[in-house]
C-alpha cells in the first residue's frame, strides 16, 4: 500500500528518485519493478510526466481497484490507434507519405536509436556486450511484432473508411529530395538488387537482411544507385490517402469519449510503457518455449542461454524506452573505429599478396 498523504495537486518531482524518496518507497532499478510500481501509484493518483519529470494531476480519495490484465491487448490497440490518428490530423494533409519506423518513433513505441542500430548490429554487440544473434533476434522478433501491430490499425481506420493506404518504394535523391520512385526506377532497382545479391552469394534479400553481409549490400547498392540513377537509397514507405471530412471528428470523439484528461505525452508515454513490458514478456516467453523440444528453432540455443531475458531488457531499455540516451553517436565512433581496422588490415594483407 502506497501513503499518498502528502501529495497534492499540481504538485511534481524533478524525476523518479525524488518522487520514490517523498512516498518512501524503494527506488526500483529494474524496469518490470519500476513500471509495476508506476502502475501501482497510478490506482492512488493520476499523474503525467513531462522528461523525466513527475507531475501530479488529481489525487484520488480512494485508490481504484485493480487492472484486470485481460484488457491489455485492447488498451495497447487503442492507444496505438488514438495516436496514429492525432499524427494524421497534426499533418492537415491529404495525402501523407510516411515510414512505418518513422511513425513508431513518432508515437514512441522505439526511441530515436532503434533504427539506426538495427542497421548497425555488429558495433551495437561490441558496445553493450550482446551477441550479435540475440540482438538479430531481438530485432526480428520486435520488427515482426511492430509490423503486425501497425498494419492491423491501418486496416482497422481503413475499414471506418477513414483512410485509404498502400505501401510504396521512396527514393532520396542526390540533392536530399525524397519522392516516390517512378516505374523506371523501381525496375532499376530491382536489376540492381540482383546484381549485388549475386555478388554477395545470395538468392534472397530476406537472407542477406538478417545476415552479417547486410551493411555490405547497402553500401553496394548505394554506390551502384548513385553512381548510375543519381538515388542515393530507397526505402519502403505507405502512401496514406486521409478522409479529412470525418477523421478529425472520429479523432475527437475518441478523445472524448475515453481519454479526454489524459494530453498526447501522456497517452505516449503510456504507449512506451506498455511496450516496453510486453516485449520483456515476449522475451520470457521465446526463452520457455525454447525449452520444449515440440516447438525447437535454430535460435534456440541462444534463447536458452542465461543471459538472454537480461540481454532484451536491455535492449528494450536501450532502444524502446523513450528516455534513454542517444547512442548513435558511440555507434559511430565504433564503426569508424571498424572500417579504419579493416582497411589497415586489407593493406597488412597485400604486403604478403
Amino acid at each position: 500500500m502506497i501513503d499518498i498523504k502528502t501529495l497534492k495537486k499540481g504538485q511534481y518531482f524533478k524525476n523518479y528518485k525524488e518522487l520514490c524518496l517523498e512516498l518512501d518507497i524503494e527506488i526500483k532499478k529494474n524496469t518490470n519493478s519500476k513500471n509495476a510500481q508506476l502502475k501501482e501509484l497510478s490506482r492512488y493518483c493520476r499523474y503525467h510526466t513531462e522528461g523525466h519529470k513527475f507531475i501530479i494531476d488529481e489525487v484520488y480519495n480512494n485508490p481504484k481497484p485493480k487492472e484486470d490484465n485481460r484488457g491489455k491487448q485492447g488498451v495497447f490497440t487503442h492507444l496505438m490507434q488514438t495516436l496514429i490518428m492525432d499524427y494524421l490530423v497534426e499533418q492537415n494533409k491529404q495525402t501523407v507519405y510516411v515510414t512505418r519506423n518513422h511513425l513508431l518513433h513518432h508515437i514512441r513505441m522505439m526511441n530515436k536509436n532503434y533504427t539506426y542500430c538495427s542497421e548497425n548490429v555488429p558495433q551495437l554487440s561490441k558496445m553493450k556486450k550482446i551477441e550479435e544473434k540475440i540482438i538479430y533476434d531481438f530485432f526480428n522478433t520486435t520488427n515482426s511484432n511492430f509490423k503486425s501491430a501497425f498494419m492491423s490499425v491501418l486496416a482497422n481506420l481503413r475499414n471506418r473508411s477513414l483512410i485509404m493506404y498502400e505501401k510504396v518504394t521512396s527514393i532520396c535523391q542526390k540533392d536530399n529530395i525524397h519522392r516516390p520512385a517512378t516505374e523506371d526506377e523501381k525496375e532499376s532497382i530491382q536489376r540492381c538488387e540482383k546484381e549485388v545479391l549475386n555478388e554477395l552469394g545470395y538468392k534472397e534479400m530476406s537472407h542477406v537482411r538478417i545476415s552479417s553481409k547486410w551493411n555490405e549490400f547497402k553500401k553496394r547498392m548505394s554506390q551502384l544507385l548513385l553512381f548510375n540513377y543519381d538515388i542515393r537509397f530507397y526505402y519502403i514507405s505507405y502512401k496514406i490517402t486521409v478522409n479529412r471530412d470525418y477523421i478529425s471528428d472520429e479523432y475527437e470523439d475518441t478523445l472524448n469519449l475515453t481519454l479526454s484528461e489524459l494530453k498526447r505525452e501522456g497517452l505516449k508515454n503510456e504507449l512506451n510503457r506498455i511496450v516496453m513490458e510486453r516485449l520483456i514478456a515476449n522475451s520470457k516467453l521465446r526463452k520457455k518455449r525454447a525449452s520444449n523440444p515440440t516447438q525447437s528453432t535454430k535460435m534456440d540455443k541462444y534463447r536458452l542461454q542465461f543471459s538472454y531475458e537480461d540481454d532484451n531488457e536491455k535492449l528494450v531499455n536501450l532502444l524502446i524506452d523513450y528516455t534513454a540516451d542517444d547512442i548513435t553517436d558511440e555507434i559511430n565512433r565504433i564503426a569508424a573505429e571498424d572500417m579504419k581496422f579493416k582497411i589497415e588490415e586489407e593493406e597488412f594483407e597485400s604486403l604478403f599478396s
